[in-house]
Formats: structure tokens, C-alpha cells, sequence
């Protein structure tokens, strides 16, 4: 049976079909994935991602960026900084220049990277898909939903208690105070609803606890 390194191993060659020096980068990637090795930021999170990418290929103007977005947008994230977003989409640049990628492209990914972690930012069609991609957990299952908070808590457990409590609350109540939690009209209709679900049963919790 294919591991998840096998099944990315192969998708990340596909993406990047012919071009040699972008197919010897994946070793670089997983490499840096591996050295974070963080309990949700990681490559599971990617191949969830890009399950999801692919569900909703026909929302994107431009699919590749966008999935190439969302193979970097974790790759250099540390759970103490508050800028990732920067962190990773440099990350990504230094690797794209690498891979021989013209700066248009390279520009429109990192622009995807940032604008899916500070995400108030983002317009475009593809700004907002990506984001919405990153977000899609928060609508999930309460299964998958229980497993992303533990996975969180334990990513972030430089913080105590009471500390992540505060800032877990805060970044939660962000999300509400937005028109809509997902930015694009299918996403909305799909999973609007059980992410105020699973986000207001997550803030009593922490209120509780």
C-alpha cells in the first residue's frame, strides 16, 4: 500500500513534469517538513490540502500556483513566530528561483502564501480559494475537528494553558467577526455552517476550562 511520501512523491513530479531541478527539490522540502516536525503544520496537512485542491480544481484561474502555494505555506512555519506567512513565502521564493521559476509566478505564489495566512487580505479568486482550502478543517467532522485541536495544542505547547486560551479564543473570534467564515460562495455552502458549529463548541469549552 502507497505511503503518503509515496503518493506526494509522485503528485510532486507530476506538477513539475520535465523539469529536473524541480523534482531534485522535493528531497529539500520534505527534508525541511521532516526538521520542523510539527503535529499539524506538517505533510499530512498538505495532502489533505491537496485532496481538497482537487475537489474544487474549477474554482482556481490559476491551479498551479495555487497548488504550489500549498506545498510551501507550511514548509517554514514556526508555531512561535507570528509571521509565517513572510517566513514561508521567502522559503518558497528562495526554493522557486531554484526550480528556475519566472517571477511572475514566483510573485503570484508567495502572494497566495500570505494572503492564506493573514487572510484578511485576501481578493483575488485564488487568494480566497487558498484559503478557504487552509480553512476547510474548521468545517470538518467532529472527529476531524477533535483531531486538528489536539493537534494544535500540541504544536503550540511552548504556550501554557492559560495563555493558549486567550489566543486560541482570539483567533477563533476572528473568524467570526467576518461575514462569512469561507470566502467563496461553494464553501460557504458546504461548510459554513458546521465550522460556527465547531468554533463556537471549541471558544465554550476554552471559556470553560
Amino acid at each position: 500500500m502507497a505511503t503518503t511520501n509515496d503518493v506526494l512523491s509522485k503528485r510532486w513530479r507530476g506538477l513539475w513534469l520535465g523539469n529536473e531541478k524541480a523534482c531534485d527539490a522535493y528531497v529539500v522540502l520534505t527534508q525541511q517538513y521532516a526538521s520542523n516536525a510539527l503535529p499539524y503544520h506538517n505533510l499530512e496537512h498538505v495532502a489533505a490540502c491537496l485532496d481538497i485542491l482537487d475537489a474544487n480544481r474549477h474554482l482556481a484561474d490559476f491551479a498551479q500556483s495555487v497548488e504550489i502555494a500549498i506545498w510551501y505555506r507550511s514548509a517554514a512555519w514556526d508555531p512561535r513566530r507570528h509571521d509565517n506567512g513572510r517566513t514561508c513565502a521567502r522559503f518558497a521564493n528562495e526554493q522557486l528561483v531554484l526550480h528556475g521559476m519566472k517571477v511572475d509566478g514566483r510573485s503570484r505564489v508567495m502572494d497566495l502564501i500570505e494572503k492564506s495566512v493573514n487572510q484578511n487580505l485576501a481578493d483575488s479568486r485564488d487568494e480566497k480559494l487558498t484559503a478557504d482550502i487552509v480553512n476547510r478543517i474548521l468545517g470538518g467532522s467532529l472527529e476531524d475537528y477533535a483531531r486538528y485541536k489536539d493537534a494544535l495544542r500540541r504544536e503550540r505547547k511552548h504556550l501554557k494553558d492559560d495563555e493558549y486560551r486567550v489566543t486560541r479564543i482570539a483567533e477563533l473570534a476572528a473568524h467570526l467577526r467576518r461575514r462569512s467564515i469561507f470566502r467563496t460562495t461553494d464553501f460557504i455552502a458546504k461548510f459554513e455552517r458546521s465550522a460556527h458549529t465547531n468554533i463556537d463548541a471549541e471558544i465554550n469549552s476554552l471559556l470553560k476550562a
